[in-house]
Formats: structure tokens, C-alpha cells, sequence
């Protein structure tokens, strides 16, 4: 669907400038995104508020890309902000007209789905300058016959809270026999703002702006 690379935070030495993909939120019928950045360690501090940056999207043609078919791809990007080194918690905001309120706007907030590390809730991390990749170390792994495979799918934020608590109990699982693993989300299952676990939200985002509490938007306002 699309490069994991053309969205996330991007890092350019003490600078990012945050990218995700929002199918159907379009600027003209009167969204917004916008983007909230602190630093951890200011997280609990009252006195230090998190910082709101704009979002825009990007001028994007349906007809030119054939991976989306006749759905624009719909990338907001922030501008480049200057960050001091260290370690930061971010979510997004859209904001939106409800549809048949008159001029009544609905917002929710939301962590990145392609995020690089998350934090518990719905807190996405980066970290500044960033951090190399981790090197893969599975060049001796071979896919079980089909008949043979054991797959375990397990939810990121219930099984180890995060990646890296996940990472820690991978042992467990292979003692268990399972060979094959399945992360189905970084957020839990019941949250309205699960993006990570229900893909239409990310992908169908357009239209299912604030229906039920969920994401789901038409094309003349929020249902």
C-alpha cells in the first residue's frame, strides 16, 4: 500500500517533521491535523504544556497512483522543527465537522500507526538525534512448512505493553512451540482511537470519522 519510509517521523540530524497518511481527510472540507510533541521527561510537569504543530497535506493526484486506486493517498506533513536532544511522546489530533450539526467540530487523538517506538496509551515515540536501526539477526530463519506452523497472534499493549516488552518474552513463546508470531496492534482492541489494530481506520479514515466513537468521515462532514 504504501513505503513504511514516506511516513513516521522523519530525522534529520536535530530536526523532524512528522508524516502520516489520512485516506479522505481532505483540507477543503474543513479538517485539520495537527500534532502534539513534549518532551518525556516534562510529561507529568503541569507546567510545561505539549507543543501543537500544523499539519498540511500534500497535493496528491489519485489518477497518478495505481497502488491507491481511486482513493488519494491523503499524506499530511509537518514543516521541519528544530528539536533539543532527547527523548519525546507524540500524538496526532483531526478535527473535523460533524455531519447534520451545523458548524459543530468533533476532534480525536490518536497515535501514530507507523510510529518507530511507542509509550503506553496511545503515545507514539522518537528520539533525538535518532537512533540507528537495530540489526535484523535472522538470516538463519526458515517458514515452517504450512502444515507445521504454529501461529500465535498476540496484541502489543496487552501481551508486553510496548515492542520492546514484547521482544523481552519472545523466549516464552518459543519454548512454547510457536515458531510463527502475529503483532495484531500497538493499542488495545476496545479504544475508539485504536488506529494501530483496526486498519480500516487508517486506510477507510475518510469515512469513519466519529461514528460511534469511532474514526469515520464522509466527504460532506462527520457522521
Amino acid at each position: 500500500m504504501f513505503k513504511v519510509e514516506e511516513t513516521g517521523p522523519e530525522i534529520q540530524g536535530n530536526n523532524v517533521r512528522f508524516r502520516i497518511y489520512l485516506p479522505s481527510i481532505e483540507k477543503e472540507h474543513d479538517f485539520s491535523v495537527k500534532v502534539y510533541v513534549i518532551n518525556k521527561r516534562d510529561q507529568f510537569d503541569v507546567k510545561v504544556p505539549a507543543k501543537a504543530y500544523t499539519l498540511n497535506p500534500e497535493p496528491t493526484s489519485p489518477a497518478d497512483d495505481t497502488l491507491w486506486g481511486e482513493v488519494a493517498k491523503s499524506r499530511w506533513c509537518s514543516e521541519f522543527i528544530p528539536m533539543e536532544p532527547g527523548t519525546y511522546i507524540y500524538r496526532f489530533e483531526i478535527s473535523g465537522p460533524e455531519l447534520g450539526s451545523g458548524n459543530k467540530m468533533r476532534s480525536l487523538c490518536f497515535g501514530d500507526p507507523c510510529a518507530r517506538e511507542t509509550d503506553i496509551g496511545i503515545f507514539s515515540v522518537f528520539r533525538i538525534p535518532a537512533e540507528k536501526p537495530s540489526a535484523w539477526e535472522d538470516s538463519t530463519f526458515k517458514v515452517p512448512p504450512l502444515d507445521e506452523i504454529i501461529l500465535y497472534e498476540l496484541n502489543v499493549a496487552e501481551f508486553g505493553g510496548t515492542f520492546t516488552g514484547v521482544a523481552d518474552r519472545i523466549p516464552l513463546l518459543a519454548q512454547s512451540g510457536r515458531q510463527c508470531h502475529r503483532a495484531a496492534a500497538y493499542q488495545q482492541y476496545c479504544r475508539a482511537d485504536a488506529v494501530g489494530l483496526h486498519a480500516e481506520l487508517l486506510f477507510n479514515s475518510g469515512r469513519t470519522f466519529w461514528r460511534s466513537g469511532r474514526i469515520t468521515a464522509s466527504r460532506s462532514g462527520v457522521p
